[in-house]
């Protein structure tokens, strides 16, 4: 047993958590190494689905895999570098995770131990350590379970595992807490996050999966009330700090409570029904300490307006600084992060046959020149809550700076079915928008454009789903391929570098209610 005091809103709390005993450390071996491939959900703690990958356009399909998994909207997609993929389950055929060969697509193993957990965090070697919210597990790259099993207090539903730069693992539980585990399988530590508003106790529940710079966590919170657990209110951006120390190892550096605005303060234009389906989200830019808040009105509530954040937070700070607050009815965001300041791990040596806890390590920021480029960062992408334009924001205001309609550059209607993925490419140099579209021709006519767009690429035009690749630079369609069982594409598309001998692969994954597939393309 292990006896965790957390003190959370001025309340003192005595929590209780029930775990094996230890767990091999998960990272291990000499050197230091960064985040290869798409190893997570978000593909990087930050959450900005973003990573390096040779795009050419010369697409083309790899393998593809028959594969049963959750239902949309759980189904994230998978994750994988250039040891292994791995992809979640639906809980009854395929229990927990199925990993995948990268180079044909079969079966290497699949877990029987978690039953439809979230996406698991993967190693430079193909390990994982993942969880469904009871259990806690690591595997090898070779499907070897490592015990024993780190059994948790019951956190399910949980968003997919993250990791802090001082080798603590993080589950959030969309039940209002936060657990934390050292990468050797020791337990760390626990906190909730009870609270009042309006004379009411209850809970700030988590509502978008978190993000991580450095030792720090952001959650993004709504408050539910201990007497009516149906209803969310107000929204709480939390920010927590992890540290490997004694005692204090959770601290809520700060928190935001984010006001109820409605559209007359705006002067717009009322919208209805568009952002039923939008959920909300933090994306998180290291190479400039800037964080990004997508908030949708909550359901119930007349008249709000869907509203885009930007904050700026060092690691050091207590009260984060708002760069802007503007109108933005966005259904996801994504953007191009260069790493500077990426966790790495380095590899430790064998002693007496056990692998000891690896150690992170944060690399140091350069001093930027606060005018220039680097600090504005990347731009900002979007798409809209109908999913029929992609816009480019400004990441210091937040404004519009150009859009691409699907349906100008195809000359008929299509929208996003998946994530939006931002990949830079060295050769050809640039950045590439990928994601997946669902296409209906007006009146049934396939308009001449989309067929020469597929006919560069040998693509059946007379189809409805398919994976688009856009070249940035100069905002054209780079290519454009069907998915080979017309399912739509859902969830993160994972990219995965494979080195100078083999062609990068991007994984993708459909489903839909008549069944759902994986398959890879070279690029």
């Amino acid at each position: 047993m292990l006896f965790i005091y957390c003190r959370c809103d001025r309340m003192l709390m005595m929590v209780t958590v029930t775990f094996s005993l230890l767990m091999t450390s998960f990272f291990h071996g000499s050197s230091s190494l960064p985040v290869e491939g798409c190893p997570m959900f978000g593909c990087r703690p930050s959450g900005t689905f973003s990573y390096d990958l040779d795009v050419t356009n010369n697409v083309s399909l790899a393998w593809p895999r028959p594969f049963r998994q959750a239902e949309s909207p759980d189904t994230l997609g998978c994750l994988g570098n250039q040891e292994l993929v791995v992809c979640q389950g639906d809980g009854r055929i395929n229990r927990g995770y199925v990993s995948l060969n990268v180079d044909n697509g079969s079966l290497v193993w699949s877990d029987k131990v978690l039953n439809h957990p979230s996406l698991p965090i993967m190693d430079v070697y193909g390990d994982i350590v993942g969880t469904d919210g009871r259990k806690l597990v690591m595997y090898e790259v070779d499907g070897t379970l490592v015990k024993p099993i780190v059994n948790e207090k019951n956190l399910s539903p949980v968003y997919s595992i993250t990791f802090s730069d001082n080798n603590i693992f993080a589950i959030v539980s969309k039940k209002g807490l936060l657990v934390t585990v050292e990468s050797n399988g020791v337990p760390h530590a626990f906190m909730d996050f009870r609270g009042s508003e309006e004379r009411m106790n209850g809970t700030f529940i988590p509502i978008a999966p978190p993000v991580v710079n450095g030792h720090r966590i952001y959650m993004l919170t709504a408050f539910r009330p201990d007497n009516n657990k149906s209803e969310l209110s107000m929204r709480r951006l939390y920010a927590v700090d992890i540290f490997n120390v004694l005692s204090g190892k959770l601290k809520v550096a700060w928190y935001y409570n984010f006001e109820k605005l409605s559209y007359s303060k705006y002067d717009i234009p009322i919208k209805h029904n568009v952002d039923d389906v939008s959920p909300p989200q933090i994306l998180l830019n290291t190479d400039t300490e800037t964080f990004y808040v997508n908030l949708p009105p909550l359901h119930y509530t007349e008249n709000a307006i869907h509203l885009l954040y930007g904050f700026k937070d060092d690691l050091n700070s207590t009260v984060p600084t708002t760069l802007f607050k503007t109108p933005q009815s966005v259904s996801q965001l994504s953007m191009y992060e260069s790493g500077i300041g990426r966790l790495e791990t380095v590899k430790t040596k064998n002693h007496d046959g056990q692998w000891v806890s690896f150690q992170g390590k944060h690399k140091p920021r350069g001093a930027i020149n606060e005018n220039s480029d680097s600090i504005n960062g990347s731009v900002l992408w979007a798409v809209s809550t109908d999913k029929s334009l992609i816009l480019k924001l400004s990441p210091t205001d937040g404004s519009v700076l150009s859009h691409i309609s699907l349906k100008d550059i195809f000359d008929m209607p299509a929208t996003v079915t998946s994530r939006m993925m931002v990949a830079k490419s060295k050769s050809p140099p640039g950045e590439f928008l990928i994601f997946g579209i669902d296409v209906t021709p007006s009146n049934g006519a396939v308009s001449k454009t989309f067929k020469n767009l597929c006919k560069n690429h040998l693509t059946n035009p007379h189809l409805r789903y398919y994976v688009v690749s856009i070249q940035l630079t100069n905002l054209v369609v780079n290519w454009v391929i069907d998915t080979p069982k017309q399912y739509p594409v859902v969830g993160q598309i994972a990219g995965i570098k494979r080195g100078k001998d083999k062609t990068d692969l991007l994984i993708v994954t459909t489903n839909a209610q008549q069944g759902s597939e994986v398959f890879a393309l070279k690029t």
